[in-house]
């Protein structure tokens, strides 16, 4: 089973997608918490603009992650030496 698929990888890529998921349903209850929480104005605007940027970042920090993890399965390192650091 092993030689037709990449087990190790496929475990990475759901997790970090699992992650990603739960990332987004966090940060859209925050917005949807400020939103009804706060007055129109500019505290309002600012919580939603940061909420999106930190959202972004840490989609962009949960993409390098798992692209290079991918890169040092293909290079021969293995998975099992990387994720045991």
């Amino acid at each position: 089973m092993n030689l037709w698929v990449d087990v190790p990888s496929l475990r990475i890529m759901s997790q970090h997608g699992s992650a990603v998921i739960g990332a987004i349903g966090l940060f859209k209850g925050i917005a949807s918490l400020v939103a009804w929480g706060f007055p129109e104005g500019f505290l309002r605007c600012f919580l939603e603009t940061l909420d999106s940027f930190v959202l972004v970042g840490l989609i962009a920090w949960f993409a390098y992650q798992m692209g290079f993890l991918l890169w040092l399965g293909r290079v021969g390192r293995g998975f099992r030496n990387v994720l045991a650091a």
